[in-house]
């Protein structure tokens, strides 16, 4: 599982996790990224935030 290595990088590196994983605080039996990142302080977000932060274009060419 890559999960605790992708978020002691983003500590590391002092970088924002990317997932397509939601916050829930009510779910027991799997540790979810941002549930952790939030714990520990990480920033977080979901992919639609980061390509909108990024002002990401998709543009069709010939």
């Amino acid at each position: 599982m890559a999960d605790p290595w992708l978020i002691a990088k983003a500590i590391a590196s002092d970088a924002t996790v990317v997932t397509h994983e939601s916050l829930n605080h009510d779910v027991r039996r799997k540790f979810l990224i941002p549930n952790l990142c939030q714990h520990l302080g990480v920033p977080f977000m979901n992919t639609f935030q980061m390509l909108h932060t990024l002002d990401a274009q998709f543009v069709l060419s010939n």
